[in-house]
């Protein structure tokens, strides 16, 4: 096989081109009516509402609508035909009951591949296994979430690295005056394997419960917090899920809670020396990698002014929602109050945008126009607020809101759940040369959502880090898709990602606007040795393959040469070599490329790329030089 098939079609012309200036028309249109979604929330005297959760049940590849209720209106489930229209099946998946709900949080809670449903309620939370066949059931009894309180959050996590994921509730007011009030303490449910679940707060030290004084009876007590949002998530970047707990009536009961997971089934409350004690009345937890330094950032929605908070990277956490513009502390007729919040990319530039869903506590206000929900759009060191000439000023009394690609045409639109009034979809119309990363992560040595897993992701001109999680919102929870933007360039040419099982992995060269699904590999390549020459036709590499799984792998290699972002495939052999559970394994590699070959693929950049695969699908890639 002759070399030059590989390497000379290169020598007339350059490698790459960067990524042309990207020309982008920002727009959003209000879809609702077209959308086939009809719904208008109904409450209770404490106007609290509730949520909406996009996530894909029936694994079609489209994001599918719950939407929660209270005041005697069903809860509805609505299926995607996957061009953003849907479909009313409440009825025959089993999801169209009707409790007091708070809103709505998906995951695959028993790791069989299909989006389990939580939703949460005044004494009444629920989950529902996904039977997979289109209709969910009610598992809460054996589950033990007939023991949740006045649930108003979740967020789930492997806190344990144990496999599977867990579950932490925050639960609101149980006792008390306005506003001194008393909160049921928070629940962190640990997942015995089998859809059941152990109480574990007060043990782990999360409960949210203090020793302070309680004006109510004039003296000192145990009291728990009035949580209405939580969020799991690794804000020091120690490989553990850490706890972030926002309460309302912060400056008289509690204020925010920050826990350090310690890696041994406990956690250590550290909100004061993190920057995070913040007296609020909270309502959203949200985080995103703002100024690009790698660490998330935490941004919170409040009654009042909102906080964006940066992450310092040595465990602190310093104030910048005025210098950034992203306080919305006021709006007509008083204090602004901030409800479910979310980064979204809506330009699909790489950077985080901002959606903050507002509306007053009260529906009827005597000020017009009510304060309107905005998308604050990431202008480098600020963020601007969009006029209605860009995106539709949603003037209903906000609650939860979430993200997704519900039409599948390579943008997140919005979804707007309104107290009394009508829920609100915006379909995101941006007309832009930016492109963007889609992809899914599925674990297999632990959760197999990847909920926790990093990833960063680079293409010639852009680099973008994030976490996956789900929870915080209020209420609400986004789409289970990962959209990233890479502005105009046409492929990620590093995908990187660090799952929660502490295992690593890296793909290159994928396409943009393409979906891929990156499975989690069973074993993974440290590198390789420099090509030695085999006779005239062929080199050999040495390459390093390490077991992450529990059982012996077999694998199989496959080999590209890249320069800059071309890729041509090379037949890569090797014979059948088993890999153990840790072993590094040193496996050689035969490749058809002479040594005169690599003399000239050295002269012209080449580089090597070699691939292993497990059997189960997941993959490793690595790239160096030829040398």
């Amino acid at each position: 096989m002759s070399y030059r098939s590989y390497l000379l079609p290169l020598l007339g012309g350059g490698a790459f081109a960067l990524a042309a200036t990207a020309q982008t028309q920002l727009a959003f249109s209000d879809w609702t009516a077209q959308s086939g979604v009809n719904f208008t929330h109904t409450d209770r005297l404490d106007t609290m509402a509730g949520g909406v959760c996009l996530f894909d049940f029936d694994r079609d590849g489209d994001p599918d609508l719950f939407v929660s209720s209270r005041g005697g209106t069903p809860n509805r489930l609505y299926r995607n035909r996957g061009n953003g229209v849907f479909d009313d099946v409440s009825a025959t998946s089993g999801l169209g009951f009707t409790n007091e709900s708070m809103g709505a949080y998906a995951a695959d809670l028993d790791n069989d591949g299909w989006q389990d449903l939580l939703v949460i309620a005044r004494l009444d939370s629920r989950i529902y296994r996904n039977r997979g066949d289109g209709t969910f059931e009610n598992v809460t009894s054996r589950s033990q979430f007939d023991r949740v309180r006045w649930a108003t959050s979740a967020s789930f996590a492997d806190y344990d690295k144990d496999g599977d994921l867990d579950v932490y509730i925050g639960n609101y007011v149980w006792e008390g005056f306005f506003p001194y009030f008393d909160g049921y303490p928070n629940q962190l449910l640990r997942n015995n394997g089998n859809l059941s679940f152990t109480d574990v707060a007060a043990a782990a030290g999360v409960d949210g419960v203090e020793r302070a004084w309680d004006p109510n009876l004039g003296q000192f007590e145990n009291i728990a917090s009035c949580t209405l949002s939580v969020l799991f998530f690794d804000y020091d970047l120690d490989g553990w899920q850490d706890l972030f707990v926002g309460n309302d009536f912060g400056p008289f009961v509690i204020p925010n809670q920050l826990y350090h997971n310690d890696g041994n089934g406990r956690f250590t409350e550290v909100s004061a020396q993190a920057g995070f004690r913040i007296a609020e009345f909270n309502m959203g937890l949200v985080t995103a990698d703002v100024n690009g330094d790698g660490y998330p950032d935490l941004y919170t929605s409040n009654f009042g002014d909102n906080h964006l908070l940066l992450n310092d990277g040595r465990g602190r956490f310093t104030e910048a929602a005025a210098a950034r513009n992203v306080l919305e502390g006021n709006g007509p007729g008083g204090p602004l109050v901030s409800w479910a919040a979310f980064f979204l990319d809506a330009d699909n530039d790489s950077y985080p945008d901002l959606y903050v869903s507002n509306g007053f506590v009260n529906a009827p206000m005597p000020a017009d126009p009510l304060a309107p929900s905005h998308l604050l759009m990431h202008r480098g060191a600020r963020y601007e607020v969009q006029p209605e000439t860009v995106i539709p000023w949603d003037r209903g009394v906000g609650r939860g809101a979430a993200c997704a690609d519900i039409d599948m045409d390579g943008d997140e639109d919005i979804v707007q759940l309104n107290n009394r009034q009508p829920l609100r979809i915006y379909r995101n119309d941006t007309v832009t040369t930016n492109r963007s990363a889609l992809f899914e992560l599925v674990g297999s040595l632990g959760n197999r959502d990847a909920i926790g897993a990093k990833a960063t992701i680079r293409s010639a001109s852009t680099v973008s880090s994030f976490e996956y999680q789900r929870g915080g919102s209020y209420g609400s929870c986004n789409g289970a898709a990962l959209m990233r933007g890479i502005a105009g360039d046409a492929q990620i040419r590093a995908l990187d990602v660090t799952w929660p099982s502490g295992s690593q992995s890296t793909r290159h060269g994928l396409a943009a606007d393409q979906f891929a699904t990156i499975v989690e590999p069973r074993v993974t390549t440290d590198g390789f040795s420099n090509l030695l020459p085999l006779g005239a036709d062929y080199c050999e590499v040495q390459v390093d393959v390490t077991g992450r799984a529990s059982t012996p792998q077999y694998v199989t290699f496959a080999a590209r040469l890249v320069l800059g972002e071309q890729y041509w495939d090379l037949p890569a052999y090797a014979f059948p070599v088993q890999i153990l559970p840790g072993a590094r394994t040193n496996v050689p590699v035969y490749l058809p490329i002479p040594g005169a070959a690599i003399a000239l693929g050295r002269s012209l950049g080449f580089w090597l790329e070699l691939t292993v695969r497990d059997s189960a699908g997941g993959l490793d890639q690595h790239q160096q030089r030829l040398r």
